[in-house]
């Protein structure tokens, strides 16, 4: 997978977390769209964090995506084919992606400092990314793809 560089000055790479905003439904907020790049820290931990922090991601993230402020979400893969080992299919799981509908990459910053796997050490937060783009083909493309 190809990587944008991280740089300081890139308005798309690690901003200091702004707080979300106080209407969760953003109807009065042009919402955007942003494809939000999280690998995994490589300590050797972090599928242990990540899997003891599980149910409370979810949940978090059950809100974000109730308000369609997340549109779609999974784990990013070392490869499909990678060998299982008796955790099933887990040690595959290198980070996380999701596309996020928000005001700001401010704001979606923000929801990846409150998330259970961006405060519990699960994602590499100085190598995410969050990139502006805009959906125009297929099932999460609704009424932003226009």
């Amino acid at each position: 997978m190809s990587t944008t560089t991280t740089t300081p000055s890139n308005p798309n790479q690690n901003p200091p977390p702004a707080p979300l905003p106080s209407n969760p439904d953003q109807k009065n907020k042009k919402m955007r769209e942003y494809l939000v790049l999280l690998p995994d820290k490589p300590a050797p931990h972090t599928l242990a964090t990540r899997l003891a922090h599980r149910a409370a991601h979810l949940a978090h993230n059950r809100a974000h995506i109730d308000a369609q402020r997340i549109t779609f979400g999974g784990p990013m893969l070392s490869a499909h084919d990678a060998p299982e080992n008796e955790e099933g299919t887990l040690h595959r799981i290198i980070g996380s992606i999701h596309l996020c509908r928000a005001a700001s990459a401010a704001e979606v910053w923000a929801m990846v400092a409150a998330d259970p796997y961006g405060r519990r050490g699960v994602w590499d937060v100085e190598k995410g990314e969050v990139v502006p783009m805009r959906v125009l083909v297929g099932s999460v493309a609704g009424e932003s793809g226009s």
